[in-house]
């Protein structure tokens, strides 16, 4: 699987494509922006994970694929705003329920 990967990326490479040049320095901490056009093309978000590969001397930057309750867990992990619960009197409770003890 990973040969036809490769060669499929090296056969896109081969090509003159008509997808503008865009370009991003890399920073001291080794870090790249990838740029927005291609981030909102792919539908990347910050915390996406991605794989790396090395190709004819080239950096090949491929997504990896998103579990499939990522933005449940998401929502989860950053809810939109905070979560209020009322205090409860005695007389609020309902019963306990009773498995025949």
């Amino acid at each position: 699987l990973l040969a036809v990967f490769m060669a499929t990326v090296a056969d896109i490479l081969d090509q003159d494509l008509p997808i503008p040049t865009m370009t991003a320095v890399l920073a001291q901490k080794g870090q790249i922006v990838i740029p927005k056009a291609i981030r909102d093309q792919m539908k990347l978000e910050a915390g996406d994970d991605f794989e790396f590969y090395l190709l004819d001397g080239e950096i090949i930057l491929r997504p990896l694929a998103k579990a499939r309750n990522q933005g449940l867990a998401n929502i989860l992990l950053n809810p939109p705003g905070t979560l209020e619960i009322p205090e409860r009197d005695e007389e609020d409770l309902p019963e306990p329920l009773n498995f025949g003890e």
